[in-house]
C-alpha cells in the first residue's frame, strides 16, 4: 500500500468528530476491506482529558466485534491533540499498540491537520493519507 486510502467521507467525519470533542481529547478507530478505509468508529475518551486518551473499553469491544464479524479490517487508529501540533507525541510512540497506522489530528488554528504515521521501532514514519470518492 502506498499510503493510507480512505474515503473523503470517513475523513470529514473523523474531523468532525474531533472538533466537536474539544476541549478533550477524541479517539477511535478506522476500518474498510480491500485496503480502504469506509468506516470511523469514534471511542468515548474515559479520561475526558486534553492531554491523553484511554478508549472506552465496551466501545472498544463493540467496535472490534463488528469489525471482526464484518470481514472488515482495522487500518488505523486516531485521535485528536487539541492543544497540540500534528505529529505523535513520546507517549504516543511509546505507547503504540497496534500494527495500524496512527492519525493525529491537530485541532490548532482553523481548520484541523490530519496526519498519518507508522510508528515502529520507537519511530513514526509519515505516510501520505489518500482520499478516494465513496
Amino acid at each position: 500500500m502506498v499510503g493510507l486510502v480512505m474515503t473523503a467521507d470517513v475523513y470529514r467525519q473523523m474531523a468532525h468528530y474531533c472538533i466537536s470533542q474539544q476541549p478533550i481529547e477524541a479517539c477511535g478507530f478506522l476500518s474498510g476491506s480491500d485496503q480502504v478505509v469506509r468506516r470511523y468508529w469514534p471511542i468515548r475518551n474515559d479520561d475526558q482529558s486534553s492531554l491523553s486518551f484511554t478508549m472506552n473499553p465496551g466501545e472498544l469491544d463493540e467496535a472490534f466485534t463488528y469489525i471482526e464479524a464484518s470481514g472488515e479490517e482495522c487500518y488505523a487508529m486516531f485521535h485528536s491533540h487539541p492543544t497540540g501540533l500534528h505529529y505523535p507525541s513520546p507517549f504516543d510512540i511509546e505507547h503504540m499498540v497496534y500494527p495500524i497506522s496512527s492519525i493525529i489530528v491537530s485541532l490548532i488554528g482553523n481548520h484541523p491537520r490530519i496526519r498519518s504515521y507508522t510508528i515502529t521501532g520507537g519511530k513514526a514514519y509519515p505516510e501520505r493519507i489518500i482520499l478516494v470518492p465513496i
